[in-house]
């Protein structure tokens, strides 16, 4: 393919990306309801949009496949600078073991006890997933904790320097 011929893709992708996006978001917004069934007080009927699915298994979709080419451009990015240059593919080999580090601690302080929810009789919220859920949230919380102390510290560097 040629460079003319790759432009045009990379520009005609992310439109037919959000295109699909938006007709998907549409057709929850504005387009038919679901049957009704009672909400969790059991007082009031709710409706949930008839293509809710639709819409959850689409971002689904686009948050495996961001996952996928971030990872294989990664290898790629790591196998380059491996034959270049070793020493700088040690940095990005310190970020991911962090990573992985983070979500081990993650993983160990969540919790298999059984989440009492209302109005819920479902066997996710217990067990694996429910260790699995806290294994993110706890991975959340440190990583954006560790952002905050990046940024103060960046700017704290940058007034030393």
């Amino acid at each position: 393919m040629n460079n003319k011929g790759l432009k045009r893709l990379t520009g005609i992708i992310p439109v037919a990306l959000m295109a699909l996006s938006v007709l998907f978001a549409g057709l929850v917004f504005f387009g038919p309801e679901g049957e009704p069934m009672a909400s969790a007080d059991g007082f009031e009927m709710m409706t949930v949009p008839q293509f809710t699915n639709t819409l959850m298994y689409w971002m689904y979709g686009l948050l495996g496949f961001t996952a996928l080419v971030t990872v294989v451009l990664a290898i790629v990015k790591f196998a380059k600078n491996m034959m270049g240059n070793p020493k700088k593919s040690i940095k990005p080999l310190i970020v991911i073991t962090g990573l992985a580090l983070v979500f081990i601690v993650s993983w160990s302080l969540g919790s298999q006890e059984k989440l009492p929810i209302f109005g819920y009789d479902g066997t996710e919220n217990e067990g694996f997933m429910a260790q699995f859920v806290d294994m993110f949230l706890y991975a959340i919380y440190a990583i954006f904790g560790l952002i905050i102390l990046a940024i103060i510290g960046s700017r704290i560097y940058v007034k030393l320097k």
